[in-house]
């Protein structure tokens, strides 16, 4: 899947989600190097490769961009890009590619009467995250919108991410946040709009990827807001701590599971490694409250892990990618609402695999 955004100048088209490259051969190996994805690529990236060296794959996507500074062709040009930021020559001029277009099954429609950022609290009344997903236009194209809390305030952030910056070879992975009533502002009602970017550290003393905010756009306020149906409604069948039961009931192959925390219902990832079960929330989501200071990450729940309870749901916070915040405590299994839905391709937990 492609989607587009503008900047200040040209235009970038940017495929989704990331993929795997592989990177060095083998020693005496002149074959092909080759990757299979598992189809159930959201629980986890299982890679079988040949031909080339363990571990040596890039996480990688194309951009195709047109009328930026040092475009390396006039007209449409081709490159790679390794998440976060790093350029990797491409295949040069890209107008030779074919476009295909996919009609949405459910388009993007505006309220008559709530029609703006400003009337988000009455449009989410009118109609419910349960059945409905949000977007907004901003940088050339309508994009989902992923609604959270935490301590205070509403955090708005826009998927999938995409490439800023007006130089080919010098774009930067990040998306739009409009937050509302955070710490550092006094207009309480107003969404102000910020832009963040994933950005590559020195890995000394900071993880290796951290997340920066570049700058914002002021009141967006009367920005205009999207609605679309959902696929397939959620609909409430528990607890958290009744996932491995209903899993009779509402299987991997015909039903998804989700839950709620800091935000809307969200698409949720079961797995085991060798011992226990983790239960995480898709996509990842702006975590703190000043709108400048925003860190990304997820919420997960462990049962039977490493000084783990046996039969508790404990809770952690995780930044990405792989910085540890803190939890609330406790047994949480029996206080999150669990939702289930007909298998669908989630658009929102798709576009977050950046």
């Amino acid at each position: 899947m492609a989607h587009s955004n503008t900047w200040n100048k040209g235009l970038r088209l940017s495929c989704t989600p990331f993929h795997t490259q592989v990177g060095q051969q083998r020693p005496g190996d002149s074959k092909r190097g080759s990757y299979v994805l598992s189809p159930r690529f959201l629980a986890s990236l299982m890679i079988v490769y040949k031909g080339y060296v363990k571990n040596d794959l890039d996480y990688i996507t194309s951009v195709f961009t047109r009328g930026l500074t040092n475009n390396p062709t006039e007209g449409w040009s081709h490159m790679w890009y390794q998440a976060p930021n790093t350029t990797i020559p491409g295949l040069g001029a890209a107008d030779r590619f074919d476009v295909y277009v996919m009609k949405m099954v459910n388009p993007w429609q505006v309220d008559s009467e709530y029609s703006t950022l400003a009337n988000l609290a009455s449009l989410r009344s009118r109609y419910s995250s349960l059945e409905y997903e949000y977007g907004v236009n901003y940088n050339n194209e309508v994009r989902i919108t992923y609604y959270n809390g935490w301590n205070r305030g509403i955090r708005l952030t826009m998927y999938p991410f995409y490439f800023m910056g007006d130089d080919a070879l010098d774009l930067h992975l990040g998306s739009s946040v409009f937050t509302q009533g955070l710490d550092d502002v006094t207009n309480k009602t107003a969404f102000y709009h910020h832009y963040y970017e994933l950005k590559a550290s020195d890995g000394a003393t900071a993880p290796a990827v951290v997340d920066q905010h570049l700058f914002g756009n002021g009141d967006q306020s009367g920005l205009g807001i999207y609605y679309r149906r959902r696929e397939s409604p959620w609909k409430l069948v528990g607890k958290v701590s009744d996932i491995d039961t209903l899993r009779s009931t509402y299987g991997y192959n015909t039903h998804q599971f989700g839950y709620g925390y800091n935000g809307d219902v969200s698409f949720l990832v079961q797995n085991n490694w060798n011992v226990g079960s983790r239960v995480t929330v898709y996509p990842m989501y702006p975590m703190l409250d000043d709108s400048t200071e925003l860190r990304f990450g997820t919420s997960i729940l462990t049962k039977g892990l490493v000084n783990d309870a046996a039969t508790s749901w404990l809770h952690g916070y995780y930044n990405y990618p792989n910085t540890y915040r803190g939890s609330n405590t406790g047994d949480r299994g029996d206080l999150y609402n669990l939702y289930v839905r007909n298998h669908t391709m989630d658009e929102l937990s798709f576009a977050s695999l950046v």
